[in-house]
């Protein structure tokens, strides 16, 4: 990862504290910062462990994509959000590109063994 695009990160969930005057669904408001973050800790652990990003990054869309599901089907109170969405899958690639740090490089696409199936 080169070190604008981490500067570029760590400014913006920094400065999502800083718009805490705003009204109503803001970009950068702490839903967002939440979403984005708990966003970040699926698609990294999901990374880690399967060694995919692609994985990483779908387990938390999804799980981004139900929480919204609830938030619709429950709108007395709560309340579905494009941006909630847009902060998940924004961690969801933060993530998966971190857990993907955690990937042994010697091992991807390469195959490392085979049984014999008779």
């Amino acid at each position: 990862m080169n070190r604008k695009f981490l500067t570029l990160t760590a400014s913006l969930i920094l400065s999502s504290t800083a718009h805490a005057g705003c009204v109503g669904d803001c970009w950068f408001g702490k839903d967002k910062a939440a979403h984005f973050g708990y966003s970040a800790i699926i698609a990294s652990s999901v990374t880690a462990a399967t060694q995919n990003e692609f994985y990483g990054l779908a387990a938390a869309v999804v799980v981004g994509a139900a929480k919204e599901g609830y938030d619709d089907l429950h709108r007395p109170k709560h309340d579905p959000s494009w941006k909630d969405f847009g902060a998940d899958v924004a961690g969801g690639i933060v993530g998966a590109k971190v857990g993907g740090l955690f990937i042994k490089r010697q091992n991807r696409g390469i195959l490392v063994g085979f049984h014999k199936a008779f």
